[in-house]
């Protein structure tokens, strides 16, 4: 608890969103600096642009299966995260967390190609379907990027472990 103004505050660190919220709106935990995980349940269908953004200390998010859509910069966090499983219920994503390692499902019908552009930290994405699936999307990375490793797609032969699945890292068009 914080006192501002003789009033006093409760400072969240984990939150889990109840099951009866279906958008998180745009901005809503923006610049919570102090949250560390986040639950959203699968009743929630979209997760708004910027709706985590700036939460430095954000370590930890759980994505239910059932969310649809991810906007804009929803998980921009600049932080922590060390790695977030997107469900394969998530049709379109307009924008990867900042997290160093990203899972993707392959049922996404729409992907920003902002997804990859100036996003700091992301070094591996994960993708649940094949490389051609991947190209499908045809999307460009930010060449500036530095922190970006690559793509892998599910593949038994691969040699990365992920998650308790094997992946294969893919070639992409510059």
């Amino acid at each position: 608890e914080v006192e501002y103004r003789n009033r006093k505050y409760t400072i969240a660190k984990h939150i889990v969103i109840p099951d009866n919220v279906d958008v998180i709106t745009s901005s809503m935990f923006s610049h919570m600096t102090t949250l560390e995980s986040i639950e959203i349940p699968a009743t929630t269908k979209t997760i708004g642009s910027c709706a985590f953004r700036f939460c430095k200390n954000l370590k930890n998010i759980i994505i239910h299966e059932g969310v649809e859509s991810i906007e804009d910069s929803a998980f921009d966090c600049g932080g922590l995260l060390e790695s977030v499983t997107i469900p394969a219920s998530v049709k379109e994503l307009k924008s990867l967390p900042t997290a160093k390692d990203t899972e993707i499902g392959n049922n996404l019908t729409k992907i920003d190609n902002l997804v990859f552009f100036k996003r700091s930290g992301v070094e591996r994405i994960f993708f649940n379907g094949t490389e051609e699936e991947w190209h499908g999307y045809k999307l460009k990375l930010d060449p500036f990027n530095r922190d970006f490793k690559g793509v892998y797609v599910s593949d038994p032969s691969g040699d990365t472990e992920y998650g308790g699945k094997t992946y294969r890292r893919i070639e992409l068009p510059k």
